[in-house]
């Protein structure tokens, strides 16, 4: 089933990108690890981590992302369709449930930021300074 809904999704790769074959060139799939923070009923913050699976039959684009992505890099995408997978059964004879599959539509990656230093009028402040401001 085809939704024609869009997705904007921010996560982690959690493998390689994997090339699979097409009867017109190949295709590609990524596996995406998306946190999300939220607050619970009580007001507790809390965790919750997603797991999805995107794809694209593009030629081009596949090759692209097996050249320029590796597991790990964080990444923002726009999906432009999502498809939910019918049921399959495993090694075991056991049912595994389908999931959604999100239709790769852009792909870039996303700087990583860490934490910076005190802003500089702040670093600047002498002992002096302080003291007057503790002492008025």
């Amino acid at each position: 089933m085809n939704s024609q809904l869009s997705a904007h999704i921010v996560g982690h790769l959690i493998a390689e990108p994997r090339i699979f074959e097409l009867r017109n060139g190949v295709g590609c799939d990524l596996r995406v690890l998306v946190t999300r923070r939220y607050y619970d009923g009580l007001g507790i913050p809390s965790t919750a981590e997603t797991r999805l699976k995107v794809v694209t039959y593009d030629t081009v684009m596949a090759e692209r992302l097996v050249s320029e992505f590796k597991a790990g890099n964080f990444v923002e995408l726009i999906a432009d369709n999502v498809r939910g997978e019918k049921a399959w059964e495993n090694k075991d004879g056991k049912w595994v449930s389908g999931s959604a599959v999100f239709h790769l539509a852009k792909i870039r990656h996303v700087p990583v930021e860490a934490p910076t230093e005190a802003p500089a009028e702040q670093a600047t402040e002498t002992p002096e300074v302080l003291a007057r401001v503790v002492a008025s």
